[in-house]
């Protein structure tokens, strides 16, 4: 969860708040956001974290060469699973 850490910080967080407040139903449902977004994030490697720290408002720029930004599919997917985890 380190790579989604760095471009959704706020939902990694509430979940976290949510287990420790003893609201195991609201941090199963917030966990369960993170690991399908998590899953995803990693699936694009670095491009993805960068993307998704730049789509939530944080500052991921370009992928060092020899990777590059992602492609239309891969943004359009990164924001689909940070949607629900947006800051």
């Amino acid at each position: 969860m380190l790579a989604l850490s760095a471009c959704a910080p706020q939902g990694c967080y509430e979940a976290y708040a949510a287990f420790k407040d003893g609201d195991p139903a609201l941090a199963t449902e917030k966990g369960q956001r993170l690991v399908e977004a998590d899953a995803a994030i990693r699936q694009m490697g670095i491009a993805g974290v960068k993307y998704g720290c730049d789509w939530n408002g944080y500052y991921g720029g370009a992928p060092r060469l020899p990777r590059l930004p992602l492609h239309a599919e891969g943004r359009a997917n990164v924001e689909r699973v940070l949607a629900g985890i947006r800051n």
